[in-house]
């Protein structure tokens, strides 16, 4: 207990000091340029990393193409998750969430100030809409990067287990023919739990990149099962990894 009011001690003023700002920022996004409003939000999430001591273990942003569309799909453990994204990628990335997250304080304004989509999974109709605006953000931004989670929610197993990858997710990837890559990540969960660690050891592999001309033959199934199972494997192996760690 010590601890977390440790972490909060250190953590609340630094909350505090960026508020300000970054309230105008979610509130007048076109005041100030991508680029700086990520470089801001960064600096608050690098330093919430450092105050609760997460050691990132990063493998595959090679993979990345510096020109063009990136989509990026991930599976989906914690709220944590497009955080991590920021943290680990000096790149600015932008999110779709589920509609709940804005009004989440800091995760929600974060997100938003970073041009996030934020889906309606009730409304159809909005679905749609959203969709073509991904789709028209992918050609038209300079070099965007896009993260999805494909299962559309966070895992409520309480081993992880993957769910489904749903096909509607790459719609807009393939309109865009943008480079997909499948990825894997592991650990965001622990970083909020009332235990001790040392280290809160969070995992991202990125996969071999998917260029257009690879996957335009597959149907929007097949490519959303191609990356499911490579998020599959993968976590196998973080979580064999985890165990070990656990045990020395």
């Amino acid at each position: 207990m010590i601890k977390y009011f440790f972490i909060l001690l250190l953590i609340i003023p630094a909350v505090i000091l960026h508020a300000p700002l970054l309230i105008i920022m979610y509130l007048k996004p076109n005041w100030f340029s991508l680029k700086f409003r990520y470089k801001y939000s960064r600096l608050l999430l690098v330093w919430m990393k450092i105050v609760l001591n997460i050691d990132y273990c990063v493998e595959g942003y090679e993979n990345i193409p510096e020109h063009g569309p990136v989509v990026i799909t991930p599976n989906h453990q914690s709220l944590f998750d497009s955080l991590s994204f920021v943290i680990t990628s000096k790149r600015p990335v932008v999110f779709i969430a589920k509609k709940e997250t804005k009004k989440m304080p800091y995760v929600g304004w974060i997100c938003a100030v970073l041009d996030g989509f934020f889906l309606n999974r009730e409304d159809i109709r909005q679905s749609l809409k959203l969709m073509k605006e991904v789709e028209e953000y992918l050609q038209t931004k300079k070099d965007p990067i896009l993260i999805v989670f494909p299962e559309g929610t966070r895992t409520k197993d309480p081993d992880l287990a993957i769910g489904e990858f749903k096909a509607g997710t790459y719609k807009a990837a393939y309109k865009a023919k943008a480079t997909i890559i499948p990825a894997a990540m592991n650990g965001t969960p622990r970083i909020l739990k009332f235990k001790t660690y040392l280290k809160h050891r969070v995992d991202i592999r990125l996969g071999k990149p998917l260029i257009y001309d690879e996957y335009k033959d597959m149907t929007t199934v097949e490519l959303a099962k191609h990356c499911e199972d490579y998020a599959k494997e993968t976590l196998v192996e973080l979580l064999k990894i985890n165990d070990i760690r656990e045990k020395k």
